[in-house]
């Protein structure tokens, strides 16, 4: 989408709490391709990222009362889906197809399904204008507010076209302090210049990491491995601006697993995390079949991880949110 109206968006997520599904479809229409696509650069199977497209919006239909601030719904998918992708992508060992192929197209019937799906599944009330009116509405507004923005940066151009297009902007790479005091690794940069971004793009070696958008001029950066990560700008005068830093601090220790005990027929595992955290919801394991074992419970508060007592011995696989997994062997005494 050409641009973001974050007041539009705010507006929406309060509709949103307020159990209006059709204010909730709305935000659905704005961001579900986008959000295909972020999650496909990481998956590249089709089914796959529509099974964690159903999740992502299963919990923030679930969990949007709690965004603390609601011109942040954007930046807040994008996390959900960051996270749940780096997860799927290490467990199954996933290696992007040589070439990138072009991603397919996510049609609106499967969209439709989809947004469906997810009213059903949270038992809410699905949304009474249809998804192609609700996305027609979304382009229209954002036209007109992307067309403002246009007229500002023609006057620009008119009143300012010789140092348009030899000004080189600056930026500068800066870790974010209260996201490292909750164990996330955050880089941020502001672009202060009149001139528009074009495109945004970092990489550590062969690694591309997804540059997000959080307002007008901020951008951040949600490392997913450590080494030299290049950061790289083009600017619509054709300039280009690269700063380099040195990531050193993305959590590569996998969950601990502290104690463990047997209670009837129940096995207790009690896990904790100092880094990114233990990803509850990703949990599972294999029993000596090779048959997906699902947790019977878990506690995330207390760290506590239960499965049924298993006839011969389970494999279980907990993985953090940094992709580091946990390989524990659960055996039948």
């Amino acid at each position: 989408m050409a641009s973001i109206d974050f007041k539009y968006i705010a507006s929406l997520v309060k509709d949103a709490r307020l159990q209006d599904s059709n204010a909730f479809a709305s935000l659905f229409a704005i961001t579900y391709e986008e959000q295909y696509k972020l999650a496909y650069s990481y998956l590249w199977d089709k089914a796959l990222v529509q099974d964690t497209l159903l999740d992502i919006y299963l919990n923030a239909l679930h969990s949007i009362s709690r965004l603390n601030r609601s011109e942040n719904f954007i930046k807040w998918m994008n996390n959900m889906n960051i996270e749940m992708c780096e997860v799927l992508a290490d467990a199954m060992d996933i290696v992007p197809p040589k070439g990138r192929p072009k991603i397919p197209d996510f049609s609106l019937d499967d969209a439709e399904r989809l947004l469906e799906f997810v009213f059903y599944e949270e038992g809410r009330k699905p949304n009474t204008i249809p998804l192609v009116t609700l996305i027609e509405y979304n382009e229209y507004r954002m036209q007109r507010h992307a067309l403002q923005r246009y007229f500002v940066f023609f006057i620009i151009l008119c009143f300012a076209a010789i140092p348009l297009f030899t000004i080189t902007p600056e930026y500068t790479l800066d870790i974010d302090k209260a996201a490292a005091k909750s164990g996330q690794l955050k880089y941020t940069f502001t672009i202060d210049s009149f001139i528009p971004v074009d495109t945004a793009t970092a990489q550590i070696g062969d690694k591309v990491m997804p540059v997000l958008q959080d307002g007008k001029k901020s951008y951040y950066i949600l490392p997913t491995a450590n080494g030299q990560m290049d950061v790289t700008v083009n600017f619509l005068n054709k300039r280009t601006v690269v700063e380099t830093t040195n990531v050193t601090g993305v959590d590569r220790d996998v969950p601990e697993l502290v104690s463990s005990k047997t209670v009837d027929d129940k096995v207790y595992l009690y896990i904790k995390d100092t880094g990114s955290g233990v990803n509850w919801k990703r949990i599972y394991a294999l029993d000596s079949a090779g048959n997906k074992v699902e947790p019977a419970s878990y506690n995330a508060i207390i760290g506590e991880l239960i499965f049924q007592y298993p006839d011969d011995y389970l494999n279980v696989y907990i993985p953090d949110r940094t992709g580091n997994v946990l390989h524990a062997v659960v055996n039948h005494k």
